[in-house]
């Protein structure tokens, strides 16, 4: 798993991402699925700025608009 964000969302939003995804996918010939993580932000494990110690986590996997290639290089977004 990669998270193109570079880490957590502090405030739950969008991040640009870091350098080097593209590149990795293309390289690896693997298959990139988007992941959404909502709300590991309010998490005090893995959040500077969590305010709960077990909040709701809700993950989403975007299977229908995954790029195909080889492998699988599952990506989080959100």
């Amino acid at each position: 798993m990669v998270f193109p964000q570079g880490g957590i969302s502090p405030n739950g939003s969008l991040q640009p991402h870091k350098p080097g995804l593209e590149w990795l996918w293309r390289n690896t010939g693997a298959t990139l699925v988007e992941i959404k993580i909502a709300g590991a932000e309010k998490s005090k494990l893995f959040a500077k700025s969590g305010s709960q110690w077990w909040p709701k986590i809700t993950l989403t996997v975007d299977h229908e608009n995954a790029f195909a290639s080889g492998g699988i290089l599952l990506v989080e977004h959100g």
